[in-house]
């Protein structure tokens, strides 16, 4: 008898790359505490040219509420169906490399494995249930057919070329299952360490220190030069910076203003980030429309890296603000 299975989604409140999207859809309300201990310095990697949660790489191994497992795919063709199934049907949620060429209707441009995250799939009409930034950027699902999932792996598998150590990973499967019995708190004192580094732009300690990134506030600098020498569309770097300062609001009112709402350093904190978030997203809208709106957007390229150091500016000082306060809460 055909089956049908789909593991529980719901809409994230953080997106911007799918491994995130896949994060905020799978996680409860008690998990963002560890969230809120995380996921505050920014890595912009010449490479990759983009800005990222310096969490990025190691996101899957460091949640406590996610067991993961991954493994190299080494079988054929015949057995990929059944090896995505079945991690399925025993409750794991599916990540893995598709060629958008395959699966993503709105792209036109050469081969292209994407990070991809599978939740169900259904006999009866053939299909995965798959998740990943197909919706002009936003984190949506869709159903793919077996036949097309089947193309899409191996056509990204084959990108990899000769195998090398920098493309094995497009062969990685991981297995990724959802602990709702685990349960965290919030650890101020790393939130404070982070939040120094942020400003102070140096990595984790146990970071392996790369001369091609850049971190923390130092990002905004790096993205305002690149406004400035007119690249073709940014608007994923702006909302990466919008989504960094909705949850930085989000966790400066929930750590600390509902702690210790009698303490006004933290009320000012709250009300100057929670500006500054709005408008960092009235800043992404604006340049979405001058983007696609203008015959030559260039001519607001100035207008808006100008604006991004000027947020910088003004966040290095609200967060200064907030370490000065440090103390109290290390303390609870």
């Amino acid at each position: 008898m055909p089956k049908k299975k789909i593991l529980p989604m719901k809409v994230p409140k953080l997106y911007n790359y799918p491994i995130y999207g896949f994060l905020f859809s799978v996680i409860e309300e008690k998990d963002m505490n560890w969230v809120y201990s995380n996921f505050i310095q920014l890595m912009y990697h010449e490479n990759w040219d983009m800005p990222v949660f310096e969490d990025h790489l190691k996101l899957f191994d460091a949640c406590p509420f996610l067991k993961s497992t991954v493994f190299s795919y080494s079988k054929g063709e015949d057995e990929f169906i059944g090896t995505l199934k079945n991690g399925i049907d025993n409750e794991n949620y599916i990540h893995l490399f598709l060629d958008w060429v395959y699966v993503n209707d709105k792209y036109s441009g050469p081969t292209l494995p994407h990070s991809t995250i599978i939740s169900g799939y259904d006999d009866n009409k053939q299909v995965f249930i798959a998740h990943d930034n197909y919706g002009g950027g936003r984190f949506v699902s869709k159903e793919i057919s077996y036949e097309d999932t089947v193309k899409a792996f191996f056509s990204a598998v084959r990108t990899g070329g000769n195998d090398s150590a920098d493309s094995r990973y497009l062969r990685d499967i991981a297995y990724e299952k959802y602990d709702r019995t685990v349960i965290t708190v919030i650890d101020y004192k790393k939130i404070f360490e982070r939040i120094g580094r942020y400003l102070d732009a140096s990595p984790e300690p146990v970071s392996f220190y790369d001369t091609k990134a850049e971190y923390g506030i130092d990002v905004y600098e790096r993205l305002a030069r690149k406004m400035e020498k007119g690249y073709s569309n940014m608007t994923k770097d702006l909302h990466m910076l919008y989504e960094h300062k909705l949850l930085m609001c989000k966790r400066i009112e929930h750590c600390f203003y509902e702690k210790h709402t009698d303490i006004p350093e933290v009320y000012e904190v709250l009300e100057e980030y929670e500006q500054l978030c709005k408008e960092h997203q009235t800043l992404r809208n604006s340049y979405i429309k001058s983007f696609f709106t203008k015959e030559d957007p260039s001519g607001d390229d100035s207008m808006f890296a100008q604006k991004m150091r000027t947020f910088a500016t003004r966040e290095r000082d609200t967060l200064n603000k907030l370490l000065t306060v440090k103390d109290i809460f290390v303390q609870m």
